[in-house]
């Protein structure tokens, strides 16, 4: 009551962790749930067409991306790398996953930071799988495996997976999809780094500093073991300096060195989408994790 701001119209908020999707769209749909954040994307169009749900769409920080464990022997070649990146047709699973707000990336950056985004990269590795093919040969690989990691319970991250197999696949790569709970993903994988290729989702922050940190040596957070002078010291240079033209120049070059090096196989920024009740109106979305209440209001019913 005594709060300084505006009040909100809602007074009590109840938060209920669902990890099932369709758990959750049911409870939506019988009332017994008012909002779903974040909206399963496999379920966005059929949603669409319900009176009872509006689905709000915006842009995102988030990054998806395969990570590739440069200590192991197959991914330390940078051809190999390239290869893997030329032979994934990125419109195809933009379009076929039915995506709300999907950018293709080419480093770690969402373009939603437009000030500090690098534009110009994506002309470095298009989708060419004949290429992929003669940077495999000449790596010397002609019968390349590898285990791709997953956390079992993400339906958006096995579904990629999927597509990503099939289109590795083309090149005669031969991917087996490994998908694991997230409360072994989180020690072996994010933290132990024991893995060869996985797939990560890696929530956004306003703070490029905060983004491309995890490729600094030796980083806890830096999943390929990337490793890169430069970076480094472009990074602590950015720490240090007040000047915000030169950490705009500096976030920038570090986004050149990393797609120069293939650091990650950068994916796609790819939106998010958020259901709420029609009962309700005035929920905006944001561009990272982020979820307020305050401006969600009941709407009045004309008797």
């Amino acid at each position: 009551d005594e709060y300084w701001g505006e009040k909100p119209n809602v007074d009590t908020i109840t938060f209920r962790p669902v990890m099932e999707n369709g758990s959750r769209i049911a409870m939506l749909q019988t009332g017994e749930a008012d909002f779903i954040y974040p909206m399963p994307t496999e379920q966005v169009k059929k949603l669409e067409k319900s009176d009872d749900v509006e689905i709000m769409k915006g842009f995102s920080t988030i990054t998806r991306y395969v990570t590739l464990n440069t200590n192991k022997d197959i991914f330390s070649n940078k051809k190999v790398r390239q290869a893997i990146w030329e032979a994934i047709d990125m419109d195809r699973i933009i379009e076929n996953l039915a995506l709300p707000k999907a950018e293709k990336l080419y480093t770690h950056m969402s373009p939603y930071l437009k000030e500090f985004y690098k534009n110009g990269l994506e002309k470095n590795y298009p989708y060419n799988p004949e290429t992929a093919k003669e940077l495999l040969k000449e790596a010397g690989y002609s019968n390349l495996s590898f285990t791709l990691t997953t956390i079992s319970e993400n339906t958006f991250e096995n579904d990629l997976a999927l597509f990503i197999k099939e289109d590795l696949s083309k090149i005669g790569v031969n991917v087996s999809i490994n998908p694991i709970p997230w409360g072994q993903y989180l020690p072996e994988v994010y933290k132990g780094h024991k893995y060869e290729a996985a797939l990560l989702r890696v929530a956004g922050y306003p703070d490029p500093q905060r983004i491309l940190q995890r490729y600094k040596t030796n980083y806890s957070s830096n999943m390929g073991n990337y490793s890169n002078k430069k970076v480094d010291e472009l990074l602590l240079e950015a720490t240090e300096t007040y000047d915000t033209q030169r950490k705009i120049e500096i976030y920038k070059e570090i986004q050149k060195l990393l797609n120069e090096d293939i650091a990650s196989v950068y994916l796609m920024d790819q939106g998010v989408a958020v259901a709420l009740s029609s009962k309700y109106t005035g929920y905006k979305t944001y561009p990272f994790a982020f979820i307020d209440v305050s401006t969600i209001k009941l709407k009045k019913i004309n008797k």
